[in-house]
């Protein structure tokens, strides 16, 4: 089975700044259950979505899936404009987890809000008190298929409200 690395390489370990890939756990200590770390993964395109405001199709979301949304914003890493993501919105990340999914993934700096502030903390709080967990910063989305298994392994890190994770689609 071909295997995707879609996270963004650590350079720093113990992580310090929160621009690799991770999980968002909200509240320090939080660590969702192992079982959910493998799951069949959905690529949703949203770049139409985030230019004309009209909800993608979602069909293809199913009862525990993770969603990988790709908002093309992983080509300006490294920019001054990178954590300026747009936001993807409640009405979107609402009829995702209305459909099931447990795991959005994305591949900028966060759901809502860009990188940091308070509309970012309110939307990954949205997500966890929904029974889902965000995870940002992927890369490396080219080529990913529709359908694939996800593997998303957070590294437990006591001090932070959120965890460096590796993130690897297989199909």
């Amino acid at each position: 089975m071909p295997m995707q690395d879609i996270s963004r390489p650590f350079d720093v370990f113990p992580p310090s700044n929160g621009v690799q890939t991770h999980m968002d756990i909200v509240f320090v200590g939080n660590l969702p259950p192992v079982e959910g770390f493998v799951r069949p993964g959905v690529l949703l395109d949203v770049r139409e979505y985030l230019s004309s405001g009209a909800l993608p199709e979602l069909s293809a979301v199913a009862q525990g899936c993770a969603v990988v949304l790709r908002t093309g914003w992983e080509e300006r890493f490294g920019t001054d404009e990178y954590d300026r993501c747009p936001d993807l919105g409640y009405e979107l990340i609402d009829a995702l987890l209305e459909r099931g999914a447990k795991l959005l993934l994305v591949d900028s700096p966060g759901l809502q809000g860009g990188a940091r502030g308070e509309a970012h903390n309110r939307m990954d709080t949205h997500v966890v008190e929904r029974g889902a967990v965000a995870v940002e910063h992927l890369c490396n989305l080219e080529g990913l298929p529709q359908r694939f298994t996800l593997y998303c392994f957070p590294i437990a890190v006591q001090q932070f409200n959120w965890l460096p994770a590796r993130v690897v689609a297989g199909y």
